[in-house]
């Protein structure tokens, strides 16, 4: 048997070289690779391999087969990195194939980084309402250097996915439900009226079922009496999934338990998906909204001082994901009512409730002088498609909102919490954010840090003050809080 010779490095950037140039691209194994990100890397260091036995190509080799082999903990699929093509090169004894592994290998850190580090979709492609352009990363650059300083390349891949404590949370939560979803799916509570706690009900059983296949706390056993465990238990799912905390398994809190797991699994891979999206670093102080669970934080050195519940849009009228710089906060502003609002979701108030605009400090811009809260209105007359008025929510009474759009930002305040009385809906959800009830602690954080700023800010939210040194400044016929 004639020995196969090996390799030498001159021989596989020669074939590394011939590989990359050839006219009818380029394909491995049955594996398409991109000639161009290949030849971006491979033409600066003269096609030369960069995982063969030279400067610690096997420990990358190595460590990079490790990252690969655990990309479904990132809800990444470890098949799009060529991983069996590389697997059968590497049990091979030809010498020949180091070429093709070595383009193989490259191809997948490639593929991998780009996909942990900005996402495997472009942000936004399938989210409209995403404005958060994509981080910068260019995952060549990022293998160039990890292989001129080998010694590099194991903090190189560590800091590929997102750091956060909730990436990382949500992985271990992924995790868990796989874990669930490999015993059987949990079980599903019956429809019926809602359970509440004192109640015994056979549909009890079921929602102390369901609740044990996640809360070691609650006991799986068929009880039926609604007691004060299945009442905690059921709050902190309500609070785990952004719904209304009452305990009391409704309508929505019904829907919530029989969504299956693997619909669970699915929703974290997405979202851990939209965490790639976002920016690796905020700073050190920022303000986070979580429109899911419908709640705004202001961070500060990495720890939420100050947490609120906001009102945010819907499924037909989403909240905008954006990233700005608060540049100031309006104090007790007016609000002009979006016609379609006044339209769709006012009027038919109005016809049930003829006080409901008095009832709101809302006004008709039109009959500010004779009628400003159109008590004298015939309002079953008045078309849906045809609104006559404008209407002002006036500012003591108007909306605490964040608008994301173009230009200055400006968050809004104000003391008075949604007219609705309902979190996370209403007339001002859409498309801006709302602070709920106790909307003057986080302007009293957002204006400064200093007591005497957070004093000012509140007196102006109370009172319309205009006095005093503090971060809140007159500008333009409204107070301001200047940035701290």
């Amino acid at each position: 048997m004639t020995p196969v010779a090996e390799a030498t490095p001159a021989s596989t950037s020669q074939r590394i070289r011939e590989l990359l140039e050839r006219p009818d691209g380029l394909r491995i194994d049955e594996q398409s690779l991109d000639p161009r990100a290949l030849e971006r890397f491979y033409r600066p260091r003269d096609f030369a391999p960069a995982w063969d036995a030279h400067d610690g190509g096997l420990d990358r080799t190595a460590l990079l087969l490790w990252a690969l082999a655990t990309a479904d903990a990132h809800g990444l699929d470890p098949g799009r990195y060529h991983l069996d093509a590389i697997r059968a090169r590497q049990s091979s004894s030809n010498g020949g194939q180091t070429a093709e592994l070595d383009l193989l290998l490259t191809a997948a850190f490639l593929g991998y980084a780009n996909d942990v580090r900005a996402g495997r979709l472009p942000p936004g492609r399938r989210d409209p309402d995403w404005g958060i352009p994509a981080p910068p990363f260019d995952a060549v650059s990022a293998l160039t250097e990890g292989v001129r300083q080998p010694a590099t390349f194991p903090a190189l891949l560590a800091s590929l996915p997102p750091l956060g404590k909730d990436y990382g949370r949500l992985v271990e939560a992924l995790q868990r439900y796989r874990a669930l979803a490999a015993r059987s799916d949990w079980p599903r509570v019956p429809p019926g009226l809602p359970l509440r706690p004192g109640d015994d009900d056979a549909r009890v059983a079921a929602v102390r079922a369901r609740l044990a296949a996640q809360d070691e706390v609650v006991a799986g056993v068929p009880a039926t009496l609604f007691d004060d465990r299945i009442e905690e238990a059921v709050r902190r799912f309500q609070a785990r999934h952004g719904l209304a905390v009452d305990g009391i398994v409704g309508e929505a809190t019904g829907r919530a338990l029989n969504v299956p797991v693997s619909d669970r699994i699915q929703q974290i891979i997405l979202n851990l998906e939209r965490w790639r999206w976002l920016p690796r670093n905020l700073g050190p102080r920022y303000i986070t909204v979580n429109t899911a669970d419908a709640t705004l934080q202001v961070v500060e050195a990495g720890q939420a001082v100050l947490t609120s519940r906001v009102m945010v849009g819907d499924l037909q009228h989403p909240t905008p994901v954006v990233q700005a710089r608060l540049e100031a906060v309006v104090l007790n502003p007016r609000w002009n009512v979006p016609a379609s609002i006044a339209a769709r979701e006012i009027l038919p108030r109005l016809r049930e409730n003829r006080r409901y605009l008095a009832e709101n400090d809302i006004v008709i811009m039109e009959r500010r002088e004779s009628d400003p809260f159109g008590l004298a209105v015939d309002w079953s007359a008045i078309s849906l498609e045809a609104f006559p008025f404008r209407l002002q929510q006036r500012g003591r009474n108007g909306p605490n909102s964040v608008l994301p759009g173009g230009g200055a930002r400006e968050a809004f305040d104000g003391p008075r919490e949604d007219p609705t009385g309902a979190p996370g809906v209403g007339i001002a959800g859409k498309p801006c954010l709302r602070w709920g009830t106790s909307a003057s602690v986080p302007m009293r954080r957002v204006a400064g840090k200093a007591d005497k700023n957070r004093l000012a800010a509140e007196l102006h939210i109370r009172h319309g003050l205009s006095r005093g040194r503090s971060n809140v400044e007159q500008r333009d016929g409204r107070r301001h809080a200047r940035p701290a």
